[in-house]
């Protein structure tokens, strides 16, 4: 199958660079968070993690859901949208579980160091690793469809905005 015949789903440098976007204005957020609240949270490093990640998972949960029209404001710049296989807006829940499986490595990483089992810390980033690289995996190199493993659970894709190719049947993963 040819990538040219699928052309509504949204290409890699695109939702790469969308990600980018969205990454610096949440970054940007979280950074200036920490500066205000930094002699409040600096006693508390656990609770700061799981506050950052809480903001990570709404703010890409809520706007890729149908309460945004699927979109951040990275794919909003970019012209793409998270849709489910059908090409309508995803519900808020399937939304933010997608959200929470995607940066589940990258922030929860971190948590490692406060096992009191060197073992179980060690476990837990393999865990978080093996997750990572399942995702970034399936991101690259399911040409087909570019659907990764946050996709697969709740049933999304990104496609690129065009009205006439909505309605499409996905591509299989590889042929």
């Amino acid at each position: 199958m040819s990538s040219v015949k699928f052309s509504y789903i949204a290409g890699f440098w695109r939702r790469s660079f969308a990600f980018l976007i969205d990454l610096l204005l949440v970054g940007g957020f979280c950074w200036s968070t920490i500066r205000l609240l930094s002699e409040f949270m600096y006693p508390f490093p656990v609770i700061s993690i799981f506050i950052g990640y809480a903001f990570v998972i709404l703010y890409f949960g809520l706007l890729n859901s149908h309460l945004h029209s699927g979109q951040t404001f990275g794919k909003q710049l970019l012209k793409i949208k998270v849709t489910d296989t059908h090409g309508k807006d995803l519900a808020v829940i399937p939304s933010l579980l997608r959200s929470a499986i995607l940066f589940a490595p990258s922030c929860l990483i971190s948590l490692s160091g406060y096992f009191p089992i060197l073992l179980l810390s060690e476990l837990f980033n393999l865990l978080l690793v093996c997750l990572q690289i399942l995702l970034i995996y399936f991101y690259i190199f399911n040409r087909q469809n570019r659907r990764s493993i946050h996709d697969f659970v709740v049933g999304s894709m990104v496609i690129n905005l065009k009205k006439d190719d909505q309605g499409q049947q996905v591509p299989e993963m590889w042929t």
